[in-house]
């Protein structure tokens, strides 16, 4: 009974020390000009698109700092990547809003962008 009492008190603290490292925080990066797009081929889940932009804050907390990345799966993702093509044609400067997940490549996955800042 003694060993059950503290496996029940241990296990709910094994399960936290192993999610922290999943865990990723949500907010938008500093502003800055687009170093790279990469469109890679289709997945099942839509077209994923990778963008490389210099950033000095990215809240996610993913491996991958300067990395990011779009699932373009519906209209408003498509218009999310229109919007990128059309920043890094201007020479404008984006801010990305990321979601906290973490995808391939540890590149953090966005869900806004803002142009002109």
């Amino acid at each position: 009974m003694a060993f059950y009492n503290k496996l029940t008190r241990l296990l709910p603290l094994c399960l936290a020390s192993w999610s922290i490292p999943a865990l990723a925080g949500a907010g938008w990066t500093d502003s800055v000009m687009i170093a790279t797009i990469s469109q890679q081929p289709s997945q099942i889940d839509g077209t994923f698109v990778a963008l490389n932009l210099n950033v000095t804050t990215n809240p996610s907390g993913c491996s991958a700092s300067n990395g990011f990345y779009l699932q373009v799966v519906d209209d408003r993702t498509k218009r999310l990547f229109a919007t990128l093509l059309a920043a890094q044609i201007a020479g404008q400067p984006i801010k990305v809003f990321v979601t906290g997940t973490c995808g391939l490549w540890g590149y953090a996955q966005i869900d806004a962008i803002l142009t002109g800042q």
